[in-house]
């Protein structure tokens, strides 16, 4: 099971960033396929669109194509999964990895 986010260190950045807030509500409690998209759209929205996960090194090529292709597989099932698909604590825990990544990098850039 992924470990809980901790927003202490974050909650005054979240109150101003709208799109980070977004993703973080779309994660609450027991999130479905469509919250992981809809908190990935977000997260993307924040940082000025999804190919920056990869280029400021969060996550390799292969793995943001592979979770891209997982999470859109659950939501529309008429796009393929992956040969090798994620789970769902996998997609979460790597969600939540890039969005602690984006409140780090947030804090760094003010």
């Amino acid at each position: 099971m992924p470990q809980p986010f901790d927003l202490t260190p974050y909650r005054l950045m979240v109150k101003r960033r709208p799109f980070l807030a977004k993703a973080l509500w779309y994660l609450r409690e027991e999130p479905d396929w469509y919250g992981y998209w809809k908190a990935t759209e977000a997260l993307g929205e924040e940082i000025g669109g999804l190919k920056n996960i990869v280029s400021r090194g969060w996550a390799t090529q292969d793995e943001y194509d592979r979770f891209y292709r997982t999470v859109h597989h659950h939501r529309h099932h008429r796009v393929p999964a992956p040969k090798d698909p994620m789970g769902e604590g996998e997609v979460r825990s790597l969600l939540l990895g890039w969005l602690r990544e984006c409140c780090d990098w947030r804090l760094r850039s003010r």
